[in-house]
């Protein structure tokens, strides 16, 4: 490593020769260099030492420094810009969790040398990558700090050249309060540095200007009464003369209203060494026009999640048992989901049934005490759904609906919030509101969605009892263990085992002519059967899923249901589709994906609300009529055999089509009238084409005729790609699925102009790209 380090040190000194000689560049180029030079010296050695185990990124990091120079010792002008974009695309992309804690360190390094800080460096830092503060540095710096003398002269050079910070805090960080709470303790008799520390969440602005003045101003003396007595404007003046040119610190937690704010941001001196910090659990708040930086709460992983527990419940323990603890992590992981708050929690409860007698393997092992333990953390959570935003709580409800643990597909789950909702439910905005309040966590991310989800264990136990109480919510199990609300119920979800037969008869309770929603979650055995009189009283059901549930027969009698919205039946053993399903005109959502092999009538031109079709490996005996969906937005998949349309017949046919999925593409299909034909859909945005079995597919050279097409999964093996020019113009998504190609596509791809977002999945044969 002292060779990478040296090799990086001799090119900063050839850069520091050539910049001393005035080199012929542009003032703004000149001056990135020279920053490069003057504050990235440090960082670059740092690098080589952080990435020791990382071969790969060192390589190139010293190629690219070694080759700042020729031979001849003269500047490659080319190389060393070139070298510049590199470093900082390093440093904002690639390794910045490195990246991030050899900085922590340098600053710890710096702030404990002789009590001295370079003040310089350590601002232009801050300053520039607010991104450093991250969760885990974040916590690593001010822990560094509190265990340094002088903590209150440390924290004012801090924030003599940074001003205000925004600080958002999901769920339980509370280590920056207790560590300016340390400081005020020690920092009493500075007055050159003034604090306040105070949860707000109760306190009405009158109060709260009170409790700053006899913090900064007045203790509590017999000059109460004239405090209490002065109006609010008076107070302001008082408050704005007083930390006029003074450096403060005030954090105020759980901020639950933005007026808090603009009232503060009006009362105090606007100075550049002042610093404002506050919590909150309102996304919206965090967002506001009046910070710079937001530092968001993230859920932890395994390990940090285990040594988060363990910290709180060891106590007088030296040791949590080892046979034990890979129970312990699986436990913890699917109780708690790495919510800290929970995890916190369930470590206080086991440290106190520890002290009480507990043995460790009663708490990890029976499930009877961890479902207590469970119970009265879920009781301390319930602050978050009192405090939640009013539009956000009827999707966080409807989390109650799914199954515990599974991953979730997000268009599912917007289109049964939208199915089975109000009109007035905006399902798009509910997801991110739950993903920003860590209810739900995104799962199979891409960089232009989020596939699926993953409902955080705690919060989805808290839905559960509040959806019983709030939204009627029935929970149904062969065990006994059922849940029921008093009312009438409007929902209900109905668990069995993979080996239980459904029986209709303690599936229904009388009261099903009140039923919105159906979920019927089975363990996906191969013997599930619905009695036929089951479905004749769902007069007002309009959301049924029997996803997974391991049916083979679906009834005539489901065609009663004239008010669904949404069947989801996909991955059953269904075979057939009834004809009555014709009577649901107003059924928007079919699913019937992965079912083997299932035969569908020329039923589905009938369903004039349809607007997602999904359907895998399907019969038809005579050729679907589907374009006369004016309202189809997604069609996935259909057989290019099943796809028949001319191109004269496409005009003003499916107009709302957005996504199409087409299977069974061969040699011997004529692709070009398949493109020609969609070619006249002007909303299509993204086509999926697949392969029929191991065959491969034709020449796909047309597909430029697709003008408007932005994402396209090719899935199949092909004999070649299409020229560069041949593609859709417009194509930002590019997916390769099983192609085998024979030669490297990478040449073609990276001519492609607007190409973004790459997946290869055994795209290439070769052993290089």
């Amino acid at each position: 490593m002292a060779d990478a380090a040296a090799v990086i040190l001799s090119a900063i000194e050839k850069l520091d020769d050539w910049l001393l000689q005035k080199p012929d560049l542009r003032d703004d180029d000149y001056a990135k260099l020279c920053s490069l030079r003057l504050e990235k010296k440090d960082l670059l050695v740092g690098m080589a030492e952080v990435w020791e185990n990382d071969k790969e990124m060192l390589y190139s990091l010293l190629i690219g420094a070694a080759d700042l120079w020729n031979v001849e010792g003269k500047v490659n002008n080319d190389r060393l810009y070139s070298f510049v974009g590199e470093m900082e695309d390093l440093w904002e992309l690639n390794c910045r969790e490195k990246l991030h804690s050899y900085l922590a360190e340098l600053l710890m390094a710096d702030l404990s040398k002789e009590g001295k800080l370079n003040k310089e460096k350590l601002c232009s830092w801050l300053a520039k990558k607010t991104d450093l503060w991250e969760e885990d540095n974040l916590f690593r710096l001010v822990e560094g700090m509190t265990s340094l003398e002088g903590p209150i002269k440390r924290m004012q050079l801090l924030t003599e050249e940074y001003g205000k910070y925004v600080v958002e805090v999901r769920n339980d960080l509370r280590l920056i309060l207790d560590f300016l709470n340390k400081l005020e303790d020690q920092g009493s008799s500075h007055s050159h540095l003034h604090y306040f520390i105070s949860d707000v969440m109760e306190m009405a602005q009158e109060e709260l200007l009170i409790k700053l003045i006899r913090q900064f101003i007045h203790s509590e003396t017999d000059d109460d009464v004239l405090i209490e007595k002065m109006e609010n404007k008076a107070l302001q003046q008082m408050l704005h003369q007083h930390l006029q040119d003074k450096p403060y610190v005030i954090v105020f937690d759980d901020v639950s209203e933005e007026t808090y704010l603009q009232y503060v941001f009006r009362t105090l001196p606007q100075d550049k060494r002042s610093r404002l910090l506050f919590t909150t659990r309102s996304h919206q708040i965090s967002c506001n026009p009046y910070g710079d930086c937001a530092h968001k709460m993230k859920n932890l992983d395994g390990d940090k999640s285990w040594q988060l527990l363990l910290q709180t419940a060891l106590c007088s323990d030296k040791e949590f048992p080892k046979q034990l603890e890979k129970k312990g992590r699986e436990m913890l992981m699917s109780k708690c989901g790495g919510l800290p708050l929970a995890i916190k929690e369930v470590g206080r409860q086991w440290a106190e049934k520890r002290r009480s007698g507990s043995k460790w393997k009663e708490l990890v092992v029976e499930e009877s005490l961890m479902n207590l333990v469970l119970s009265e953390t879920i009781e301390v959570m319930e602050w978050t759904y009192l405090n939640m935003d009013a539009e956000v709580k009827p999707y966080f409800l409807r989390l109650a609906f799914f199954k515990e643990g599974t991953i979730i597909r997000k268009k599912k789950l917007i289109q049964i919030w939208t199915a089975g909702g109000p009109k007035e439910y905006q399902s798009e905005l509910g997801l991110i509101n739950l993903s920003q309040e860590s209810f739900i966590e995104k799962v199979d991310k891409t960089i232009y969605s989020t596939k699926s989800i993953r409902i955080n264990p705690i919060f989805h136990r808290l839905s559960i009892i509040k959806a019983v109480d709030e939204i009627g919510l029935e929970i149904l199990r062969k065990d006994g263990s059922n849940r029921a609300s008093h009312e009438p119920p409007h929902h209900r979800v109905i668990h069995c085992s993979r080996y239980d037969k459904f029986n209709y008869n303690y599936s229904s309770t009388n009261q099903d002519e009140h039923l919105v929603s159906l979920f019927v979650h089975g363990g996906g055995g191969y013997s599930s059967v619905c009695h036929p009189s089951y479905w004749k009283h769902f007069e007002q059901l309009k959301v049924l899923d029997m996803e997974g549930f391991g049916l083979k027969i679906l009834p005539e009698t489901v065609g009663n249901l004239i008010e669904l919205r949404y069947l989801g039946l996909r991955n059953n053993y269904i075979q057939e589709l009834p004809q009555s399903l014709r009577c649901l005109k107003k059924l928007e959502v079919l699913d019937i994906a992965q079912n083997i092999m299932v035969e569908v009538p020329d039923i589905l031109w009938e369903m004039d609300c349809l607007r997602h079709l999904y359907m895998s490996n399907i019969i038809c005996v005579k050729p679907l009529k589907i374009d006369t969906l004016m309202n189809l937005e997604t069609l996935t998949y259909i057989t290019v055999d099943d796809w028949t349309y001319e191109v004269s017949d496409m005009k003003n046919k499916m107009i709302s089509l957005r996504r199409l999925g087409i299977e069974e593409v061969d040699e011997n299909s004529n692709v070009s009238k398949l493109f020609a034909s969609l070619a006249e859909l002007e909303n299509l945005y993204r086509l999926i084409l697949r392969g029929f079995r191991f065959r491969s597919m034709p020449s796909l050279d047309e597909l430029g005729l697709l003008k408007n097409i932005t994402k396209l999964k090719l899935e199949g093996c092909l004999t070649r790609l299409p020229s560069a020019n041949n593609f859709p113009p417009k194509l930002c998504k590019l997916v390769l699925v099983n192609s085998c190609l024979d030669e490297d596509p990478i040449p073609i791809l990276e001519m492609l102009p607007q190409l973004s977002d790459l997946k290869l999945q055994n795209a290439y044969t070769g052993h290089e790209m």
